[in-house]
């Protein structure tokens, strides 16, 4: 027979929105939050409960990862050492690697990305793992042994959703791509499979890109998976923005009457887009809100301000001229043009990534910066990003929010909670911006499923 947990209660936590002198308790019982009441002083012990003391820290929505690659993580140190840093030379590299992967190989550094995920406050990830000849089917039966470790029916820590991906040109080869696109169509049939998606910009001409988009969301209608594409990654006003041709095809496709209305349509990068003036961002708004097509956003400004503006080499950028650097403009897209994005990690201790660890929160504060974004209303569509809005843009939370606010935490909701560092009494939400706390609380389903703490000492 089956016990139930006994209640969390969780004591002295502020929320964001609220008097920064009124400290709350949480009790959360078979998964959700069942109370939400100022905490007395001092706090009383409740009895038959697991108790808590939140030490004043900021209680948030989990945090989510809505692009991130689960098969090429720490790989810094392998192969040839980086010379220029561009993005052929990432794939060059990372192909290097991609020869010596094995399983147990994956699953270790895989396992490592969702545990230092789960460390900083993430319940919830999509994770792409590569498809094709060179590695055939290993990423992704590593990641489903993942996602089988960590979720539901393992250790119930953190909801892993697999996004088989071709990183690689799927029409070029001796044959056409053909055996790559057969290998790809397997993959795609396997059990545990959430996502389908690839990278149309890395085929060889305009016409190829199109023909990928066209055959990655034939299979995704097929399986009845959600689709998932790297999508417009350059800063070119030459080059034909794809998303136009997507749109064309998925609405030739009737995705939107046709698929499960919980699938979503996910775009990473969109670094072109962000070169639109203000008439095309509406004209694009238009155009996917007159068929009702479920397309977040998702940038990933570490990948993206990385390889974006480099030099005439392909090098980092030097002096003598201005010098181009892009991500999507989450908060002026949100704000003045209410799409529907989100912020992802991307890739860490790889040639995509060099530098940068896992934590939202830490990518949220620096981009404060990037955006020119300091006001608290600035920090709270930053934080959205990293917690409700990721999560949507990958399916596992509905756009349902009490007075429209995506970052209230009210009783009856799952208890997927963060709670970070120990808050002052002055700063408000600037103060995760600021130094965003190390100090975490991670809660899943009403389980505390890690802990990280903070011991200083100064002379």
């Amino acid at each position: 027979m089956e016990i139930d947990s006994p209640p969390l209660v969780i004591h002295n936590v502020h929320f964001i929105w609220d008097d920064l002198n009124t400290p709350y308790t949480i009790t959360i019982e078979n998964g959700l939050i069942s109370a939400i009441y100022p905490t007395p002083p001092p706090p009383a012990h409740v009895p038959y409960a697991t108790n808590i003391n939140g030490n004043h820290g900021t209680v948030l929505p989990s945090f989510c990862q809505p692009h991130i690659h689960l098969d090429n993580p720490y790989l810094i140190h392998r192969g040839p050492p980086m010379v220029c840093g561009s993005f052929c030379e990432a794939l060059e590299l990372t192909n290097f690697s991609r020869q010596e992967y094995t399983e147990e190989d994956l699953i270790e550094r895989g396992r490592r990305l969702i545990m230092e995920n789960v460390q900083v406050g993430v319940t919830s990830m999509r994770c792409h793992v590569e498809v094709d000849e060179m590695v055939g089917l290993k990423c992704l039966e590593a990641g489903l042994k993942l996602k089988k470790e960590f979720g539901d029916e393992g250790r119930g820590i953190c909801d892993i959703q697999i996004a088989v991906f071709a990183q690689e040109a799927v029409f070029i080869g001796e044959d056409n791509g053909v055996a790559m696109r057969k290998l790809f169509f397997e993959a795609c049939e396997r059990e545990g499979v959430d996502a389908i998606g690839s990278t149309p910009y890395v085929e060889t001409t305009v016409a190829l890109a199109k023909k990928n988009i066209d055959w990655i969301i034939d299979i995704a209608m097929l399986n009845k998976k959600h689709l998932d594409l790297h999508l417009d990654h350059n800063l070119s006003l030459r080059n034909e923005p794809l998303i136009y041709h997507l749109i064309h095809t998925l609405k030739s496709r009737s995705w939107s009457t046709s698929m499960p209305s919980h699938l979503r349509i996910t775009l990473g990068h969109c670094t072109r887009l962000s070169l639109f003036p203000p008439y095309e961002l509406r004209q694009l708004h238009e155009l996917i809100s007159t068929d009702n097509l479920p397309i977040h956003f998702v940038g990933v400004p570490a990948v993206d301000l990385y390889f974006m503006g480099r030099g005439p080499t392909d090098g980092p950028a030097t002096g003598g001229g201005a010098t181009e650097r892009g991500t999507l403009p989450v908060i002026d897209w949100i704000r003045n043009y209410d799409f529907d994005v989100a912020l992802g990690v991307g890739n860490v201790g790889n040639a995509f990534t060099p530098m940068g660890g896992v934590d939202p929160l830490g990518m949220a504060a620096w981009l404060g910066t990037v955006y020119q974004g300091g006001s608290q209303a600035d920090c709270r569509v930053l934080l959205e990003c990293i917690t409700t809005r990721a999560k949507e843009a990958i399916g596992v939370m509905q756009n349902q929010y009490k007075d429209d606010d995506r970052m209230a935490i009210s009783v009856g909701d799952q208890a997927d909670l963060v709670i970070v560092g120990q808050r002052s009494r002055d700063m408000g939400v600037h103060e995760l911006f600021v130094e965003p706390g190390y100090g975490r609380i991670v809660i899943k389903g009403g389980k505390i499923v890690a802990k990280r703490a903070v011991e200083t000492w100064i002379a």
